[in-house]
Protein backbone atom coordinates (compact mmCIF):
# COMPACT_ATOMS: atom_id res chain seq x y z
CA UNK A 1 0.00 0.00 0.00
CA UNK A 2 2.81 2.61 1.30
CA UNK A 3 4.69 1.46 -2.19
CA UNK A 4 1.39 2.59 -4.37
CA UNK A 5 1.01 5.90 -2.56
CA UNK A 6 4.73 5.89 -2.74
CA UNK A 7 4.67 5.10 -6.77
CA UNK A 8 1.52 8.22 -7.40
CA UNK A 9 3.58 10.46 -5.26
CA UNK A 10 6.73 10.05 -7.67
CA UNK A 11 4.59 9.99 -10.66
CA UNK A 12 2.86 13.57 -9.37
CA UNK A 13 5.75 14.79 -8.87
CA UNK A 14 7.45 13.87 -12.31
CA UNK A 15 4.53 15.23 -13.65
CA UNK A 16 5.31 18.33 -12.15
CA UNK A 17 8.50 19.07 -13.12
CA UNK A 18 7.73 17.88 -16.86
CA UNK A 19 5.00 20.65 -16.78
CA UNK A 20 7.22 23.09 -15.00
CA UNK A 21 10.13 22.91 -17.31
CA UNK A 22 7.86 23.39 -20.60
CA UNK A 23 6.39 26.63 -19.12
CA UNK A 24 9.52 27.23 -17.86
CA UNK A 25 11.28 27.03 -21.28
CA UNK A 26 8.42 28.50 -22.69
CA UNK A 27 8.80 31.58 -20.28
CA UNK A 28 12.46 31.84 -21.24
CA UNK A 29 11.39 31.73 -25.29
CA UNK A 30 9.01 34.79 -25.18
CA UNK A 31 12.08 36.33 -22.48
CA UNK A 32 14.19 36.17 -25.36
CA UNK A 33 12.07 37.03 -28.02
CA UNK A 34 11.34 40.81 -26.43
CA UNK A 35 14.88 41.26 -25.43
CA UNK A 36 16.17 40.83 -28.91
CA UNK A 37 13.27 42.87 -30.16
CA UNK A 38 14.40 45.34 -27.41
CA UNK A 39 17.90 45.67 -28.51
CA UNK A 40 17.03 45.89 -31.73
CA UNK A 41 15.00 48.86 -31.13
CA UNK A 42 17.53 50.63 -29.21
CA UNK A 43 20.34 50.19 -31.53
CA UNK A 44 18.97 50.82 -34.78
CA UNK A 45 17.49 53.60 -33.53
CA UNK A 46 20.49 56.49 -34.50
CA UNK A 47 20.93 55.01 -37.97
CA UNK A 48 17.01 54.75 -38.95
CA UNK A 49 17.04 58.70 -37.94
CA UNK A 50 19.85 59.41 -39.98
CA UNK A 51 18.12 58.19 -42.82
CA UNK A 52 14.96 59.95 -42.00
CA UNK A 53 16.79 62.90 -41.86
CA UNK A 54 18.49 62.33 -45.11
CA UNK A 55 14.46 61.09 -46.44
CA UNK A 56 12.72 64.53 -45.18
CA UNK A 57 15.39 66.66 -46.86
CA UNK A 58 15.35 64.75 -49.81
CA UNK A 59 11.37 65.51 -49.74
CA UNK A 60 12.03 69.10 -48.97
CA UNK A 61 14.21 69.55 -51.78
CA UNK A 62 11.60 67.63 -54.51
CA UNK A 63 8.64 69.60 -52.81
CA UNK A 64 10.27 72.78 -53.52
CA UNK A 65 10.35 73.38 -49.70
CA UNK A 66 12.98 75.69 -48.47
CA UNK A 67 13.02 73.89 -44.47
CA UNK A 68 15.99 71.74 -43.90
CA UNK A 69 16.84 69.57 -41.10
CA UNK A 70 19.79 68.70 -39.50
CA UNK A 71 21.16 65.86 -37.07
CA UNK A 72 18.10 64.86 -34.46
CA UNK A 73 18.02 65.66 -31.35
CA UNK A 74 18.04 63.81 -27.71
CA UNK A 75 14.72 63.84 -26.48
CA UNK A 76 13.75 61.91 -23.86
CA UNK A 77 10.10 60.43 -24.64
CA UNK A 78 7.18 61.11 -21.84
CA UNK A 79 4.18 58.51 -22.22
CA UNK A 80 1.63 61.53 -23.49
CA UNK A 81 4.01 62.70 -26.31
CA UNK A 82 3.77 61.88 -30.04
CA UNK A 83 5.73 59.23 -31.83
CA UNK A 84 8.04 61.01 -33.73
CA UNK A 85 11.73 62.45 -34.15
CA UNK A 86 12.52 65.84 -33.51
CA UNK A 87 15.33 67.72 -35.88
CA UNK A 88 16.17 70.90 -35.54
CA UNK A 89 15.99 73.60 -38.44
CA UNK A 90 19.50 74.02 -40.17
CA UNK A 91 19.76 78.04 -39.57
CA UNK A 92 17.34 78.49 -37.24
CA UNK A 93 16.26 78.32 -33.47
CA UNK A 94 12.95 76.28 -34.71
CA UNK A 95 12.19 72.66 -34.61
CA UNK A 96 10.94 70.24 -36.76
CA UNK A 97 8.72 67.26 -35.67
CA UNK A 98 8.51 64.13 -38.01
CA UNK A 99 5.41 61.78 -37.01
CA UNK A 100 2.59 59.85 -39.02
CA UNK A 101 -1.05 59.91 -39.14
CA UNK A 102 -3.38 57.10 -40.38
CA UNK A 103 -5.97 58.30 -42.14
CA UNK A 104 -8.53 56.66 -44.70
CA UNK A 105 -5.98 53.52 -44.55
CA UNK A 106 -3.15 55.25 -45.74
CA UNK A 107 0.28 56.31 -43.60
CA UNK A 108 1.17 59.45 -43.94
CA UNK A 109 4.42 60.96 -42.84
CA UNK A 110 4.45 64.60 -41.75
CA UNK A 111 6.73 67.51 -40.46
CA UNK A 112 5.15 70.14 -37.92
CA UNK A 113 7.99 73.09 -37.75
CA UNK A 114 7.81 74.77 -34.04
CA UNK A 115 9.27 78.16 -33.07
CA UNK A 116 10.95 78.18 -29.89
CA UNK A 117 8.33 79.66 -28.13
CA UNK A 118 6.86 76.07 -28.73
CA UNK A 119 4.50 77.02 -31.67
CA UNK A 120 3.24 74.73 -34.53
CA UNK A 121 3.51 77.53 -37.37
CA UNK A 122 2.88 74.42 -40.02
CA UNK A 123 2.04 71.02 -40.97
CA UNK A 124 4.05 70.02 -43.90
CA UNK A 125 3.26 66.58 -45.67
CA UNK A 126 6.45 64.63 -46.05
CA UNK A 127 5.53 61.62 -48.40
CA UNK A 128 3.10 60.88 -51.47
CA UNK A 129 0.87 59.43 -49.44
CA UNK A 130 0.94 62.35 -47.12
CA UNK A 131 0.36 65.07 -49.58
CA UNK A 132 -2.61 62.80 -51.02
CA UNK A 133 -4.00 62.63 -47.99
CA UNK A 134 -3.41 66.02 -46.70
CA UNK A 135 -6.42 67.71 -48.25
CA UNK A 136 -8.76 65.16 -46.83
CA UNK A 137 -7.74 66.05 -43.01
CA UNK A 138 -9.94 67.94 -40.95
CA UNK A 139 -8.62 70.82 -39.48
CA UNK A 140 -9.39 69.71 -36.37
CA UNK A 141 -6.73 66.28 -36.20
CA UNK A 142 -4.28 68.75 -37.69
CA UNK A 143 -4.99 71.35 -34.41
CA UNK A 144 -4.79 68.22 -32.27
CA UNK A 145 -1.83 66.93 -33.57
CA UNK A 146 -0.15 70.61 -33.42
CA UNK A 147 -1.50 71.01 -29.28
CA UNK A 148 0.32 67.75 -28.69
CA UNK A 149 3.58 68.67 -30.69
CA UNK A 150 3.36 72.17 -29.04
CA UNK A 151 2.87 70.76 -25.44
CA UNK A 152 6.01 68.47 -26.09
CA UNK A 153 8.46 70.84 -27.20
CA UNK A 154 6.80 73.04 -24.41
CA UNK A 155 8.26 69.69 -21.52
CA UNK A 156 11.36 69.58 -23.51
CA UNK A 157 12.51 72.97 -24.00
CA UNK A 158 11.64 73.07 -20.00
CA UNK A 159 13.84 70.11 -19.43
CA UNK A 160 16.94 71.64 -21.55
Amino acid sequence: MSDENSDQSSEAKKAFLRELKDRSLFAGWIAGVVLIGALAWILCRPPLTSYLMRSVNQSMIASGETVRVSSSQKFPQPKQSPLGVWYPVFGSDDLFFVFTIFQDGILGVFGARVTPENAVTEVIPISGHARQIFPRLSPGIIKLYSRRIESAAARWRKHE
